[in-house]
């Protein structure tokens, strides 16, 4: 959905993003207006794509599960729920605030936003076992 499609691209930048200022030794350099909008959009976005997996259709075993509203719920529960809100709460910002090495180090848990997108490419390919959210 184009929402996927949203939130992979600002995974990459902000794995680009983040991954570069660790590289290139920015730990105590606060973040720059640009970089700031990015990140705000892109803690939209994963708000937005938290959203939609709470409505998001499964198909398991090949059987397309649409219907069962509560069941979407309860597996997006189980399954991703916890990790997509430590990985896309802004608390990095919330923490620029008080320092800004605590804001760089904090960055970090946006790194770990690779492993659902790698999770999103597994779950589309149609020949798989099962659509994992």
């Amino acid at each position: 959905t184009l929402i996927d499609i949203m939130y992979q691209f600002f995974i990459v930048g902000e794995f680009c993003l983040v991954s570069g200022s660790m590289a290139m030794t920015r730990w105590s350099e606060p973040p720059n207006s640009g970089e700031l909008v990015f990140l705000c959009t892109a803690s939209a976005v994963t708000l937005v794509f938290m959203i939609s997996r709470l409505k998001m259709a499964r198909l398991e075993d090949w059987t397309l599960i649409d219907s069962d509203s509560s069941y979407i719920r309860k597996k997006y529960a189980q399954e991703w729920f916890a990790f997509d809100i430590v990985t896309g709460f802004p608390f990095d910002l919330l923490l620029l605030f008080g320092s800004v090495v605590a804001f760089r180090v904090i960055q970090i848990l946006r790194l770990f936003k690779i492993f659902r997108s790698l999770s999103l490419f597994r779950s589309s390919n149609p020949l798989g076992d099962a659509r994992r959210l």
